[in-house]
């Protein structure tokens, strides 16, 4: 679908590196922004993640974060959006994307 649709932009929410599945998939499919939402600062799979995880930083090109602990949970020491659940205001963490 994402190939033959040609999707300019593709929004994974999630809790881990098992986003990575479908950033592969759009990447693949030839999506150029594919956007990384994290919401938790854990998961219940993290030997999946684990796996996945260099996948993942692979795959994906933004990154948005509920929070400064979910941000850091998935994003590390990469830039990342926090868009707070409790608001609409968007805060950028340390660097320029």
């Amino acid at each position: 679908i994402m190939k033959k649709e040609k999707y300019d932009v593709i929004h994974v929410n999630g809790q881990s590196a098992t986003m990575s599945v479908e950033m592969l998939a759009a990447k693949l499919a030839g999506c150029k922004l594919r956007v990384a939402h994290s919401h938790n600062s854990r998961c219940l799979h993290k030997k999946a993640h684990n796996m996945l995880k260099p996948l993942f930083n692979a795959t994906y090109n933004d990154a948005i974060a509920c929070s400064k602990e979910a941000g850091d949970w998935l994003f590390g020491d990469k830039p990342y959006w926090i868009l707070n659940n409790a608001g609409w205001k968007l805060y950028f963490r340390t660097q320029q994307l």
